[in-house]
């Protein structure tokens, strides 16, 4: 079963990058990486949740308020800033002259996993995770991927 669990958790903490980024794209999202911190990344991960939260399947399970949607954009928008301006510049210049305006993205879906990843790894979230061990049949998974 935990191995439901860790293809639940991969599931969800990461989305899978365009198979045709390159060198460069990988490059500037090693930069990004390299050039955060795990405050950093709990910035973004929390500006991402707080984003999450105005789905309207989401909306009413979240106490956020507008002060703290403002603070949480105003925060990554200043890491966005230090990480393209200063800490990646040359490698996100590099990226684009590459690969074009339309890979920018690249590097900050690398910086996301590892950020979502960071996130999964804490205790509470993954207990939580796990939780969903005692509501699946596990006669029924079995039987599903058994080979035959």
């Amino acid at each position: 079963m935990k191995l439901i669990c860790i293809a639940v958790s991969i599931a969800v903490a990461a989305h899978a990058l365009p198979a045709w980024a390159g060198p460069t794209a990988d490059t500037a999202g090693t930069c990004l990486t390299d050039n955060t911190t795990g405050k950093d990344r709990k910035i973004l991960t929390r500006w991402v949740y707080l984003a999450m939260s105005k789905h309207p399947e989401l909306r009413a399970l979240s106490s956020a308020t507008s002060a703290d949607h403002d603070a949480s954009t105003r925060d990554v928008a200043a890491l966005f800033q230090r990480l393209v301006v200063v800490d990646c510049r040359d490698e996100i210049k590099a990226m684009i002259a590459a690969e074009g305006s339309g890979s920018m993205g690249l590097p900050f879906e690398v910086l996301g996993r590892v950020a979502m990843l960071e996130l999964m790894g804490n205790p509470d979230v993954a207990a939580e995770i796990a939780r969903i061990d005692r509501f699946i049949d596990k006669t029924k998974v079995d039987a599903a991927v058994r080979a035959d």
